[in-house]
């Protein structure tokens, strides 16, 4: 998690009051496949978006393959990447480093236009877009 805070902090762009989308549908294997980018990162205020940080367009991407497979590229000072596995667990989406250890266990909703996803976590609550659909 400091990692993750670490790399927010760094490829922070503006402040923001909250994300505009609104989500609805759970994700899945079928609507996750392609590219998403971090759009932005608030303080989970009781379930519901505090303070955001609103990320530079390229500042962190994930990719996700239909084979099962995730990757991680950051545009911080060292370029951090990662990769793994993901799988679905009813709504959770679970990504797992290349060692077979957690890395993310999102409960993630799409939005109607399946172009965002939200995830809610105990410190973050965290908007994704797509910015690309094929592998």
């Amino acid at each position: 998690m400091k990692l993750k805070i670490a790399i927010l902090a760094g490829l922070a762009a503006t402040l923001t009051l909250s994300p505009a989308v609104a989500f609805s549908m759970p994700l899945s294997a079928a609507t996750l496949i392609g590219s998403w980018e971090l759009r932005t990162s608030c303080m989970n205020d009781h379930g519901k978006p505090g303070a955001c940080i609103e990320m530079k367009p390229g500042s962190l991407r994930f990719t996700f393959k239909s084979d099962g497979n995730w990757s991680l590229a950051a545009d911080d000072v060292t370029k951090t990447k990662k990769a793994g596995m993901y799988e679905f667990h009813g709504s959770r989406l679970i990504l797992k480093n290349a060692d077979g250890s957690v890395y993310q266990d999102w409960r993630p909703d799409l939005s109607a236009d399946s172009q965002h996803f939200l995830v809610v976590d105990r410190e973050l609550v965290e908007t994704f877009d797509r910015v690309q659909i094929t592998e």
